[in-house]
């Protein structure tokens, strides 16, 4: 009953108009929003919540503040921006441009800090008749465990830090079905050009809880369930930089024959230093700083020194378990 109760008095006060404003229910309610850059300004659909089905307006605006001047210039009616939960941008060349949107999204002062952003190649057609905003937030929420790294003032941090960069969703829509096909890293030069992360990638930064590896050993192969995947300690050289990586690792099955402890885990930490040497190289060709190299190298005193990513080595420390008693 008390749940109730306090559901009707949150519904009545946001019937309520605020000061000198009008009441939500005479207002535009804005749930997403597709935005593209050019050399002209601004152009952008906004998904509007009306009914059983939402409608979409486009305006254009040589800022936002002009964009949504416009949209209420369309319609007549001002627009409630306290709903929008996707925010998606085509044509962001890199990171200053892109914090430059967005910085003008949080002086608004009127969208949701929490607001989820991606990137996509054509925002403006994104948002159609098959794919709506509510299944851009859907698909952003759950595409990683934490997605508050996919909000709005979360991303202007982590453009603004100097720790590892943070990987934004790049978003496709074929046959109607919405994707998340790639990624961008905060840090990376060309915004433009996505990418798509592995599980292990994943996991270093947090948006991975675990992962399976099959793993090739003696006449057969073991599978492999990987936890706990972290950056535990990182030594500078003169030679560059060694990362100590640690893992909880679990043998699921074994298949060809019986093998040893000591052969799995030099099988394993093989597989592991391959895709590590991988992730350098995606670093390397990108100029992204997927582990925070940067900030401990300046902790260490030698922020004047440019990271070598393709040069960085590995240090693995896994801790082996077999609870099934698979191996000999």
């Amino acid at each position: 009953m008390r749940l109730r109760r306090l559901a009707a008095v949150i519904f009545l006060l946001l019937l309520l108009p605020g000061c000198g404003g009008r009441s939500i229910s005479h207002r535009l309610v804005v749930s997403s929003m597709g935005m593209a850059g050019g050399n002209d300004g601004l152009t952008a659909v906004l998904e509007i919540i009306r009914g059983e089905e939402n409608v979409r307006i486009t305006a254009k605006g040589r800022d936002l503040n002009a964009l949504f001047t416009d949209a209420e210039r369309q319609t007549g009616k001002q627009l409630y921006l306290g709903a929008m939960q996707s925010i998606i941008f085509s044509g962001v060349a890199d990171a200053d441009e892109l914090r430059a949107l967005l910085m003008q999204l949080l002086r608004d002062g009127r969208i949701s800090p929490n607001a989820q952003v991606a990137l996509c190649e054509n925002a403006l057609s994104i948002l159609g008749e098959t794919v709506t905003g509510d299944d851009i937030t859907a698909l952003l929420t759950r595409q990683y465990t934490a997605t508050r790294q996919n909000g709005l003032k979360e991303l202007v941090n982590l453009l603004d830090g100097e720790g590892r960069d943070g990987l934004l969703a790049w978003l496709t829509a074929e046959d109607g079905t919405l994707r998340a096909t790639g990624v961008v890293a905060t840090g990376q030069q060309d915004y433009r050009d996505p990418w798509q992360p592995d599980k292990l990638c994943l996991m270093l930064l947090r948006r991975a809880p675990e992962m399976r590896l099959t793993v090739p050993v003696a006449a057969g192969e073991a599978t492999i369930l990987l936890r706990r995947m972290a950056v535990a300690g990182v030594h500078f050289t003169a030679k560059g930089a060694v990362v100590t990586i640690t893992a909880e690792a679990t043998v699921r099955t074994v298949n060809g024959g019986p093998v040893s402890r000591q052969i799995l885990e030099q099988a394993l930490e093989d597989a592991l230093r391959r895709q590590l040497l991988q992730m350098n190289d995606r670093m390397r060709s990108t100029e992204s700083d997927l582990l925070g190299m940067g900030a401990r190298a300046a902790l260490a005193g030698r922020e004047d020194e440019p990271i070598d990513f393709a040069g960085m080595e590995y240090r693995l420390r896994t801790v082996l378990r077999d609870p099934c008693g698979l191996l000999e």
